[in-house]
């Protein structure tokens, strides 16, 4: 997730709790999401997503934030949600991610 557009944050949300929910995938299918450039607002500890995010979590989907985009922006981790993991690059996760097989959604 590249945006902190309330309706796009909340479209990725949905669109997870969603596939989670699917019967036909349901205890099926691992979930990733990550957030980079403008959705690394998402991850701030002053944002409106903590609960939303906590659980993705309990759900078992791995949430990470890019590293990149924290020193773009000039943050620090301390400065996010301690219960989030990291990743060095956002795109460089997706194409491992692809790269392994998994299939990519964007909200």
């Amino acid at each position: 997730m590249d945006s902190n557009n309330p309706d796009i944050v909340k479209k990725a949300f949905r669109n997870i709790n969603n596939l989670l929910n699917d019967p036909r995938l349901k205890g099926k299918v691992e979930v990733e999401l990550i957030t980079f450039s403008g959705g690394t607002e998402v991850m701030l500890k002053n944002s409106a997503y903590q609960e939303d995010l906590k659980k993705l979590i309990e759900k078992g989907v791995i949430v990470a934030q890019c590293t990149n985009s924290l020193q773009e922006r000039g943050l620090e981790k301390h400065q996010l949600y301690d219960f989030i993991g990291y990743v060095p690059s956002g795109n460089g996760e997706l194409v491992i991610r692809g790269a392994e097989g998994w299939v990519i959604v964007k909200p």
